[in-house]
Protein backbone atom coordinates (compact mmCIF):
# COMPACT_ATOMS: atom_id res chain seq x y z
CA UNK A 1 0.00 0.00 0.00
CA UNK A 2 1.17 3.42 -1.15
CA UNK A 3 2.00 6.18 1.32
CA UNK A 4 -0.52 8.49 0.47
CA UNK A 5 -3.07 5.65 0.35
CA UNK A 6 -2.09 4.92 4.22
CA UNK A 7 -2.14 8.78 5.40
CA UNK A 8 -5.42 8.29 4.15
CA UNK A 9 -6.41 5.87 5.82
CA UNK A 10 -4.78 6.91 9.11
CA UNK A 11 -6.46 10.48 8.74
CA UNK A 12 -10.00 8.96 8.55
CA UNK A 13 -9.50 7.35 11.31
CA UNK A 14 -8.39 10.07 13.03
CA UNK A 15 -11.33 12.29 12.21
CA UNK A 16 -14.08 9.33 13.26
CA UNK A 17 -12.92 9.34 16.65
CA UNK A 18 -12.93 13.50 16.41
CA UNK A 19 -16.45 13.96 14.93
CA UNK A 20 -17.92 10.73 13.84
CA UNK A 21 -18.15 9.14 10.56
CA UNK A 22 -21.39 10.73 9.03
CA UNK A 23 -20.07 13.89 10.06
CA UNK A 24 -16.53 14.08 8.53
CA UNK A 25 -16.19 15.39 4.93
CA UNK A 26 -13.44 14.31 2.44
CA UNK A 27 -12.32 17.89 2.68
CA UNK A 28 -11.45 16.83 6.46
CA UNK A 29 -9.73 13.89 5.40
CA UNK A 30 -7.30 15.33 2.82
CA UNK A 31 -6.46 18.43 5.60
CA UNK A 32 -5.66 15.93 8.37
CA UNK A 33 -4.00 13.96 5.81
CA UNK A 34 -2.35 16.76 4.49
CA UNK A 35 -2.86 16.38 0.67
CA UNK A 36 -5.48 17.45 -2.10
CA UNK A 37 -8.40 16.38 -3.05
CA UNK A 38 -6.74 15.76 -6.35
CA UNK A 39 -4.15 13.22 -4.35
CA UNK A 40 -7.31 11.28 -2.67
CA UNK A 41 -9.34 10.40 -5.72
CA UNK A 42 -6.08 9.01 -7.44
CA UNK A 43 -6.79 6.37 -4.58
CA UNK A 44 -10.34 6.01 -3.71
CA UNK A 45 -13.48 6.98 -5.18
CA UNK A 46 -14.82 8.35 -2.01
CA UNK A 47 -14.82 8.64 1.83
CA UNK A 48 -16.55 4.99 2.25
CA UNK A 49 -14.10 3.26 0.22
CA UNK A 50 -11.59 4.32 3.11
CA UNK A 51 -13.98 2.97 5.46
CA UNK A 52 -13.91 -0.13 3.76
CA UNK A 53 -10.17 -0.44 3.90
CA UNK A 54 -10.14 0.51 7.71
CA UNK A 55 -12.26 -2.75 8.49
CA UNK A 56 -10.92 -5.03 6.15
CA UNK A 57 -7.38 -4.15 8.10
CA UNK A 58 -9.11 -5.21 11.04
CA UNK A 59 -10.29 -8.23 9.52
CA UNK A 60 -7.10 -9.48 8.20
CA UNK A 61 -5.55 -8.93 11.53
CA UNK A 62 -8.56 -11.25 13.05
CA UNK A 63 -7.70 -13.72 10.72
CA UNK A 64 -4.36 -14.23 11.50
CA UNK A 65 -5.01 -13.56 15.78
CA UNK A 66 -8.20 -16.28 15.04
CA UNK A 67 -5.63 -18.96 12.62
CA UNK A 68 -2.34 -18.91 14.94
CA UNK A 69 -4.62 -19.58 18.20
CA UNK A 70 -6.23 -22.22 16.87
CA UNK A 71 -3.01 -23.91 15.87
CA UNK A 72 -1.61 -23.99 19.29
CA UNK A 73 -1.41 -26.64 21.65
CA UNK A 74 -3.81 -25.65 24.29
CA UNK A 75 -6.38 -26.93 26.87
CA UNK A 76 -9.88 -25.74 26.18
CA UNK A 77 -9.94 -23.78 29.43
CA UNK A 78 -6.18 -21.79 28.03
CA UNK A 79 -7.71 -21.07 24.31
CA UNK A 80 -10.76 -19.83 25.92
CA UNK A 81 -8.16 -17.66 28.28
CA UNK A 82 -6.54 -16.50 24.53
CA UNK A 83 -9.76 -15.47 22.85
CA UNK A 84 -10.68 -12.76 25.09
CA UNK A 85 -7.66 -11.68 26.06
CA UNK A 86 -7.49 -11.18 22.24
CA UNK A 87 -10.74 -10.07 22.13
CA UNK A 88 -10.88 -7.30 24.90
CA UNK A 89 -7.05 -6.56 25.89
CA UNK A 90 -6.56 -4.71 22.51
CA UNK A 91 -3.01 -4.00 22.31
CA UNK A 92 -1.86 -0.26 22.18
CA UNK A 93 -0.89 -0.58 18.31
CA UNK A 94 -4.37 -1.20 17.48
CA UNK A 95 -6.89 0.50 20.05
CA UNK A 96 -7.42 3.45 17.46
CA UNK A 97 -8.28 0.94 14.31
CA UNK A 98 -10.48 -0.78 17.20
CA UNK A 99 -12.13 2.58 18.35
CA UNK A 100 -12.84 3.59 14.97
CA UNK A 101 -14.46 0.63 14.01
CA UNK A 102 -16.95 0.39 16.90
CA UNK A 103 -17.55 4.03 16.60
CA UNK A 104 -18.94 3.60 13.04
CA UNK A 105 -21.33 0.56 14.33
CA UNK A 106 -23.01 3.38 16.34
CA UNK A 107 -24.40 4.49 13.06
CA UNK A 108 -24.78 1.55 11.07
CA UNK A 109 -28.02 2.90 9.35
CA UNK A 110 -26.03 5.37 7.43
CA UNK A 111 -23.51 3.45 6.34
CA UNK A 112 -22.80 1.92 2.89
CA UNK A 113 -24.02 -1.63 1.96
CA UNK A 114 -20.44 -2.70 1.18
CA UNK A 115 -19.45 -1.66 4.31
CA UNK A 116 -22.31 -3.35 6.04
CA UNK A 117 -21.65 -6.64 4.28
CA UNK A 118 -17.79 -6.40 5.56
CA UNK A 119 -18.96 -5.81 9.21
CA UNK A 120 -21.39 -8.63 8.85
CA UNK A 121 -18.09 -10.72 7.48
CA UNK A 122 -16.23 -9.60 10.73
CA UNK A 123 -18.82 -11.05 13.15
CA UNK A 124 -19.87 -14.27 11.45
CA UNK A 125 -16.02 -15.27 11.73
CA UNK A 126 -15.82 -14.28 14.97
CA UNK A 127 -18.75 -16.59 15.81
CA UNK A 128 -17.06 -19.00 13.52
CA UNK A 129 -13.92 -18.88 15.47
CA UNK A 130 -15.67 -20.28 18.31
CA UNK A 131 -17.51 -22.51 16.38
CA UNK A 132 -14.10 -24.63 15.64
CA UNK A 133 -12.71 -24.43 19.34
CA UNK A 134 -16.08 -25.73 20.19
CA UNK A 135 -15.75 -28.38 17.26
CA UNK A 136 -11.93 -28.65 18.43
CA UNK A 137 -12.63 -29.78 22.15
CA UNK A 138 -15.55 -31.50 21.32
CA UNK A 139 -15.00 -34.72 23.45
CA UNK A 140 -15.20 -32.43 26.18
CA UNK A 141 -17.82 -29.88 25.50
CA UNK A 142 -21.45 -31.35 26.30
CA UNK A 143 -23.43 -29.86 23.46
CA UNK A 144 -25.20 -31.93 20.34
CA UNK A 145 -24.58 -30.84 17.21
CA UNK A 146 -27.09 -28.69 16.46
CA UNK A 147 -26.37 -26.24 18.70
CA UNK A 148 -22.81 -25.61 18.08
CA UNK A 149 -23.51 -22.74 16.34
CA UNK A 150 -26.20 -21.18 18.65
CA UNK A 151 -23.41 -21.67 21.68
CA UNK A 152 -21.40 -20.08 19.42
CA UNK A 153 -23.23 -16.66 18.99
CA UNK A 154 -24.12 -16.98 22.51
CA UNK A 155 -20.43 -16.55 23.65
CA UNK A 156 -19.67 -14.18 21.01
CA UNK A 157 -22.45 -12.11 21.95
CA UNK A 158 -21.51 -11.98 25.77
CA UNK A 159 -18.21 -10.85 25.15
CA UNK A 160 -19.22 -8.31 22.94
CA UNK A 161 -21.78 -7.35 25.23
CA UNK A 162 -19.22 -6.93 28.09
CA UNK A 163 -16.17 -5.03 26.08
CA UNK A 164 -18.51 -2.17 24.57
CA UNK A 165 -20.55 -1.80 27.79
CA UNK A 166 -17.99 -2.29 30.23
CA UNK A 167 -14.38 -0.32 28.07
CA UNK A 168 -15.80 1.33 25.11
CA UNK A 169 -18.83 3.61 27.23
CA UNK A 170 -18.78 5.70 30.02
CA UNK A 171 -20.77 8.32 32.09
CA UNK A 172 -20.24 11.97 32.18
CA UNK A 173 -21.20 14.16 35.30
CA UNK A 174 -24.80 14.04 33.88
CA UNK A 175 -25.25 9.99 34.12
CA UNK A 176 -25.95 9.81 30.54
CA UNK A 177 -23.42 7.56 28.64
CA UNK A 178 -21.49 8.13 25.72
CA UNK A 179 -18.47 6.26 23.48
CA UNK A 180 -14.85 7.11 24.65
CA UNK A 181 -13.75 8.67 22.13
CA UNK A 182 -10.37 9.46 23.74
CA UNK A 183 -7.23 6.00 23.63
CA UNK A 184 -5.71 7.06 26.72
CA UNK A 185 -9.23 6.31 28.41
CA UNK A 186 -9.79 2.90 26.51
CA UNK A 187 -6.23 1.59 27.24
CA UNK A 188 -6.52 2.58 31.23
CA UNK A 189 -9.55 0.65 31.19
CA UNK A 190 -8.33 -2.25 29.38
CA UNK A 191 -5.10 -2.19 31.91
CA UNK A 192 -6.58 -2.36 35.01
CA UNK A 193 -6.95 -5.06 37.33
CA UNK A 194 -10.56 -5.27 37.09
CA UNK A 195 -10.10 -5.73 33.57
CA UNK A 196 -8.57 -9.15 34.04
CA UNK A 197 -10.82 -9.93 36.87
CA UNK A 198 -13.50 -9.68 34.58
CA UNK A 199 -11.77 -12.28 31.83
CA UNK A 200 -11.46 -14.50 34.76
CA UNK A 201 -14.92 -14.51 35.32
CA UNK A 202 -15.90 -14.17 31.65
CA UNK A 203 -13.89 -17.17 31.03
CA UNK A 204 -15.70 -19.20 34.36
CA UNK A 205 -18.54 -18.16 33.01
CA UNK A 206 -18.07 -19.55 28.77
CA UNK A 207 -16.58 -23.14 30.32
CA UNK A 208 -19.99 -23.54 32.75
CA UNK A 209 -21.70 -22.98 29.62
CA UNK A 210 -20.04 -25.29 27.49
CA UNK A 211 -19.76 -27.89 29.91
Amino acid sequence: MQEKSKSIIEALRVIILKKGYSRTSIEDITTEAGISKGSFYTYFKNKDEVLDAIIKQKFAMALEKIEMILEEKLSLENTIEKILNWRIKVKDEYLEIEMAVINIMQNIDTLGENTKYLLVQMGERRVECIQDVLIKFGDEVNLQVKDIKRCAMTVNNLIDSYKIGELFIESNENNSLKFINEIDKLRNKIKCKRTDEDINFLKETILKILK
